[in-house]
């Protein structure tokens, strides 16, 4: 929920990533919503007219439910280019969906596909937070050290090497030095 919520407070945030499970979650979560509030403004809309007040007030819920909607469709983007983010693909993919039926597939597909497993231009798995070149929590500096651990012991990757792609990644190098060492001392 706190996802949906950060979305919804901060719909021009694009920034970060977002796994699939959390996507589809809240991106059903913001359906239901939207049903929820068309719902309400048809009953609304209903008992305005069969009242005797102005039939001009019987079109106000309505207004406010595409206007309402409109909103979700703002935080709803918010959590497709997050997504894409995920999967390594630039939030401008989202301007696929104006390709009819294509377009469709092609962000169908990039919804369901599993994210990038390391960090990639928009951060780290989950993170919601791209990589910012200042250490903002000990998550960050974790995924440094187990992308060394798992780099250098499990695929046989020099240290520079690593380190190399870190920094093309968009992390500090000081703080890829820092997790470098850290992971020196636990090895």
């Amino acid at each position: 929920m706190n996802i949906l919520t950060e979305s919804l407070k901060k719909p021009f945030n694009y920034d970060g990533r977002l796994e699939r499970r959390p996507y589809w979650i809240n991106t059903l979560l913001l359906t239901f919503l939207s049903f929820v509030v068309y719902g309400a403004a048809i009953l609304a809309t209903v008992f305005l007219a069969a009242g005797e007040g102005s039939k001009d007030a019987a079109s106000i819920p309505v207004l406010v439910a595409q206007l309402a909607n409109l909103y979700f469709s703002l935080a709803s983007i918010n959590l497709l280019v997050k997504r894409l983010h995920d999967v390594g693909k630039s939030g401008y993919w989202f301007f696929a969906c104006l390709i009819p039926i294509l377009g469709f597939f092609a962000l169908l597909y990039f919804t369901l596909k599993k994210g990038d497993l390391g960090p990639n231009d928009f951060g780290g798995p989950g993170d919601l937070n791209p990589p910012s070149g200042k250490r903002k929590n000990s998550q960050n500096f974790t995924l440094l050290k187990n992308t060394f651990q798992k780099n250098i012991t499990d695929n046989g990757l020099s240290e520079a090497r690593v380190v190399e792609i870190l920094v093309e990644k968009g992390y500090d190098y000081n703080e890829i030095i820092e997790a470098r060492e850290e992971y020196k001392k636990a090895s």
